[in-house]
């Protein structure tokens, strides 16, 4: 059998194994279409979600923010197939391999446009793709399944720092995190407007010092106007135009 590698880099002949939470390994998938799903360096489980829905159909991937496919899957990439042989399961779900071995290439293919291509899969039937803002039956609109997930990971601290992380993208969940937060613990004060600004000042810091690292600033700044139009003023947009390499609309 034969598995599928997804990568930003070309003209590879050899794929290495690289750190990730799982360990020191090489991912690869049983299609196609899984691998041009994987092969993003942008976006995570906060812009997107990949996955079953139901056992018996085709896997769902969902635009949590309007717009992240773009930024996601716009830039060419190359799909490498691999020889299965040297891979093995470690559960990691998705039809995913894993081997901790230098990696021969048996050929690649380049897509110059990865989300055309995926559309291109939807309409066959491989996958079930949902653009912003639709949703599948189960996934709320306002996307606080995100705040079910984090809930599960541990202590308040933890809940609380990954909560204000999210924040800066899903400003307008802040009533339902507090809800939520205050009755873990009863003392706590609540998380206000103050902290959404805090957390954008701080991507704005990240993008100036390095753009790649926030690809969706321009979108955390369109939900933050449209949810708090009164408090945008206190954003850093002086630094904001420092960084050329951020898009921003001229209404903002």
């Amino acid at each position: 059998m034969e598995l599928y590698h997804g990568s930003t880099k070309k003209n590879l002949e050899f794929l290495n194994p690289y750190f990730s939470t799982y360990g020191n390994y090489l991912k690869a998938y049983t299609t196609r279409e899984i691998a041009i799903i994987k092969s993003h360096t942008l976006g995570s489980d906060i812009t997107y979600f990949f996955g079953k829905i139901k056992s018996n159909e085709p896997y769902s991937l969902i635009e949590r923010l309007p717009g992240a496919f773009e930024i996601m899957y716009s830039n060419p990439i190359s799909i490498y197939k691999v020889d299965d042989s040297p891979f093995f399961d470690i559960d990691l779900g998705l039809e995913c391999y894993v081997t901790d071995e230098e990696i021969l290439v048996l050929e690649e293919e380049v897509i110059s446009n990865p989300l055309e291509e995926l559309m291109k899969f939807s309409k066959e039937g491989k996958i079930k793709i949902y653009r912003y803002p639709d949703k599948p039956k189960g996934f709320s609109l306002d996307n606080s399944d995100l705040l079910d997930r984090i809930s599960k990971i541990g202590t308040f601290e933890l809940i609380l720092k990954r909560y204000k992380e999210l924040l800066a993208y899903y400003p307008e969940l802040l009533n339902e995190m507090n809800n939520r937060l205050m009755r873990k613990n009863s003392k706590f004060k609540g998380l206000d407007k103050s902290d959404i600004i805090k957390s954008i000042n701080l991507s704005i810091s990240r993008s100036n010092i390095d753009p790649t690292k926030e690809p969706f600033l321009k979108i955390k700044l369109d939900k933050f106007k449209k949810s708090y139009p009164i408090y945008f003023k206190e954003i850093n947009l002086v630094e904001i135009s420092r960084n050329r390499k951020v898009l921003i609309d001229n209404e903002i």
